[in-house]
């Protein structure tokens, strides 16, 4: 009776959960429309993690749309390579004018920090360009599940850290007050299904997830 009482009580839980989400999905939060003269490359898109995987599709994607990109990435080979491919499509595809650019940047270059971000926002250049669209797709993994003290913890902590989350913030500290102040923009941020569900010896992975589903929700 009572394992009864429990499913039903989390199904309602549940239930609750999600009728919440389409609320605000529908009713509050704003809706967003592509600006139809972007095709100049004078608007920029920013995307990180962008040298492979989801994040080359984003910026493939947003150069197809008209957008001059920023890619930012670990390895330079990879970013190199991607910079050429997408290039070339927007040439055999599109009439677009649009500048591409690559930056190589270790988010977890703990000692290099603060240089690092100051190097980051130099080559944003936000006074003379407008950044519309900002995508935090850099992102790394615990690796195999495991216990939580299990291993070289606290290093594996930090870069979760490191990684996932720091990045996100500094970002869209550099380019959310100019999108405020033109009232327009758009930030995308990558999360996981893990930070919807209980995730067992994935939990310090799942909490900075979290904190990507959850930014300026």
């Amino acid at each position: 009776m009572m394992i009864h009482s429990i499913a039903v009580l989390l199904t309602i839980l549940l239930g609750i959960r999600i009728a919440s989400e389409i609320v605000v999905r529908l009713f509050i939060r704003r809706r967003f429309v592509w600006p139809k003269n972007v095709g100049n490359g004078a608007s920029w898109a920013v995307v990180t993690g962008a040298g492979s995987g989801m994040g080359f599709e984003w910026a493939r994607q947003l150069a197809l749309k008209g957008y001059s990109l920023l890619m930012i990435g670990l390895v330079e080979e990879e970013l190199a390579q991607a910079k050429v491919m997408i290039a070339r499509e927007v040439k055999l595809q599109t009439t677009h004018d649009i500048t591409i650019q690559t930056m190589t940047v270790d988010f977890n270059a703990v000692t290099e920090d603060e240089k690092m971000y100051e190097r980051i926002e130099a080559t944003l250049d936000l006074p003379r360009r407008e950044v519309f669209v900002l995508v935090n797709n850099a992102g790394t993994n615990a690796g195999l599940p495991d216990d939580f003290l299990s291993g070289d913890y606290v290093k594996r902590n930090r870069t979760l850290i490191n990684v996932n989350i720091v990045p996100m913030t500094r970002l869209t500290e550099m380019v959310l007050p100019s999108m405020v102040k033109r009232n327009r923009g758009l930030i995308i941020n990558m999360a996981s299904g893990s930070c919807f569900m209980p995730v067992s010896l994935l939990t310090a992975y799942a909490a900075t997830k979290v904190s990507s589903a959850k930014f300026l929700f």
